[in-house]
């Protein structure tokens, strides 16, 4: 059974968005930490740094936009924020906030090493500001573990997420949501290096802090919710996967709508789950409902579309359509390989069922085989 991936790259704070949107604005010597995120890192509204100057309005509007995956407005704001910004002709508190939202929107568009250097740039500007364990540092540090866990650098990942929990431990204390946020992060860590037990441990006290802080039925909880039954179902415990992933479908679906790319990554998910089962139909609609919506909420070059598309490519596979599934698992394997490079272990994997398709299609055609290399 393919892996199902946890961490996608749309995917801030891992959850919630809408819901922590409107939230008060904490100062940003913290770093307005925690609020608007879906995917395990840490946006900065710091809208306290600056008052109410042009700065604060466009970089909380950027954030507005952000989180209804409204990512050309995004990108507009963000902009002009940082045009504000940089008038001072000092790295300030305000610049490193904004370079740290500008690396958020390069990482839900999948530009990773853009990401990368502006998350680097911001971590800096913190640390000699701030100090080097101040949560503003530590958020990120947080957000570098997200990126360097999507690109499949988990050295670097784990180095970053550790750093990050033990400053927010000792800063707030082990029962505060960042330290929430943290851990879900942790947990998809270990999951993808199959360490199961310890992402257990990390997702469940994380369910544990989010249900006692914002209720049992915000966007925060679902996708805790979404990433147990991730970790379920690369066990294979399918029964206890569909029941996770069910339930925080109904709290999203609620909480974000039916249009919402967090949405459509769960549903992602548990069309997986039904396909685990056998129950291929059911699956088959699922799957194409996230695609659609993470191809109109994101883009047709994507991450996560490539995700989709991949799984829609093993239900094919399961139907004996092996022309289907060789269209989609190319077209999951292009995307991955541009975006995520040819030796990331997700284009490998779309190149290994691209490759397997193609043997099976020639078998029952009786022609000669060919095949596709990562490069």
């Amino acid at each position: 059974m393919a892996r199902i991936k946890t961490r996608t790259v749309f995917l801030l704070q891992t959850a919630a968005v809408a819901a922590l949107l409107l939230a008060p604005v904490i100062a940003a010597a913290a770093d307005s930490t925690e609020k608007a995120a879906y995917g395990g890192s840490t946006l900065s509204p710091d809208k306290d740094a600056a008052g109410d100057s042009l700065w604060s309005r466009y970089n909380y509007a950027g954030l507005r936009a952000l989180n209804k995956a409204d990512y050309k407005r995004a990108e507009f704001d963000f902009n002009l924020a940082l045009i504000e910004a940089q008038k001072s002709g000092k790295e300030d508190v305000p610049l490193a906030a904004t370079l740290n939202n500008i690396a958020e929107l390069r990482r839900y568009q999948g530009q990773y090493k853009e990401a990368e250097k502006l998350y680097k740039q911001a971590l800096a500007i913190k640390e000699r500001l701030l100090g080097e364990e101040s949560l503003a540092a530590a958020n990120s540090m947080n957000n570098l573990a997200v990126l360097y866990t999507t690109m499949a650098n988990y050295p670097e990942a784990e180095k970053f997420y550790k750093r990050s929990i033990a400053i927010r431990e000792k800063v707030l204390g082990k029962d505060d949501l960042n330290i929430a946020s943290s851990l879900v992060n942790m947990g998809a860590f270990y999951d993808d290096e199959h360490k199961y037990a310890e992402a257990e441990t990390c997702y469940k006290r994380a369910l544990k802090i989010r249900e006692s802080a914002l209720g049992s039925s915000s966007s925060e909880t679902a996708y805790v919710l979404h990433d147990l039954g991730v970790l379920a179902l690369h066990q294979e415990k399918l029964d206890e996967a569909e029941d996770y992933l069910k339930r925080a479908l109904a709290i999203d679906e609620h909480a974000l709508g039916l249009d919402h790319p967090q949405t459509a990554t769960i549903q992602s998910a548990l069309g997986s789950c039904y396909l685990a089962e056998n129950k291929v139909e059911q699956a088959d609609s699922l799957l194409h409902k996230a695609l659609l919506t993470h191809q109109r909420a994101l883009s047709f070059e994507h991450p996560e579309v490539a995700c989709d598309l991949f799984n829609i490519g093993l239900v094919s596979e399961k139907r004996g359509k092996y022309k289907d599934a060789e269209r989609m698992f190319k077209s999951s394997m292009t995307i991955r390989k541009k975006l995520l490079g040819p030796k990331h272990p997700e284009t490998v994997a779309a190149c290994d069922a691209y490759n397997r398709v193609l043997k099976l299609s020639a078998k029952e055609s009786g022609q000669k085989e060919s095949s596709a290399h990562p490069d």
